[in-house]
């Protein structure tokens, strides 16, 4: 009896083990295929995305174009109350993006004057604590002086770059404050001007004080 009671256990206990293996089995399988599928999904969806963004905007236009061409059609034909809306919705889009690019030039341009102003005494000043938090944080004033040094570069370089200068070797850039010193020589008045404007064009700069030299120069050095 006790006999026949063991084998029952026995056999009920493997039953089970087996069970609980099947069934992990299943859960382990159950979630492979998932991500399976969610990576075909991905995949697919990567291969149409630029499909689906136009679908997506064209959905949003025709949306918005809907009322403008439903109040316009009273008074005119569809075809031309639809090429309407569309230049009228495509005009205001316009205007947006305009205002908003306009607005990060005109920031960008203050950021780099103010940029400018902290190179000079007055700007020093103000910005005695920020240079004190940064010392603290590891960062020395001779990197400082680095970034300093690679705002005059920059313009520096826009000089050097350009071949319409005979030689633009000649010319040395500095700065007081927020202006910007040209000091050097240049073949004639039209060399004078050129550098000027080339400085001038440059973002963020608002002040150039011109003291160029006029001499003949020959060739580039």
């Amino acid at each position: 009896m006790s006999s026949n009671t063991v084998e029952q256990n026995t056999s009920l206990h493997h039953i089970t083990s087996r069970a609980v293996w099947m069934t992990r089995l299943i859960i382990s399988l159950t979630i492979l295929v998932c991500l399976l599928i969610i990576g075909i999904v991905l995949y697919a969806l990567s291969l149409i995305s630029g499909a689906v963004i136009i679908l997506i905007v064209s959905a949003l236009l025709a949306y918005i174009i809907y009322p403008v061409v439903h109040f316009l059609q009273r008074y005119l034909p569809r075809p031309l109350a639809i090429t309407i809306a569309y230049l009228v919705i495509v005009s205001l889009l316009a205007a947006v993006l305009y205002v908003v690019i306009t607005s990060i030039i005109q920031q960008s341009a203050s950021l780099v004057g103010y940029i400018q102003f902290l190179f000079t005494p007055q700007g020093q000043k103000q910005i005695q604590p920020v240079i004190a938090f940064l010392q603290n944080l590891g960062i020395t004033q001779s990197q400082i002086e680095q970034f300093k040094g690679q705002v005059i570069a920059q313009l520096q370089g826009i000089i050097d770059q350009s071949s319409a200068l005979r030689n633009p070797r000649m010319i040395q850039i500095a700065m007081d404050g927020r202006t910007v010193i040209l000091r050097g020589k240049v073949a004639d008045e039209d060399e004078r001007r050129l550098a000027e404007n080339l400085i001038r064009l440059t973002p963020g700069v608002r002040q150039v004080q011109n003291e160029l030299e006029m001499q003949a120069i020959v060739g580039r050095n």
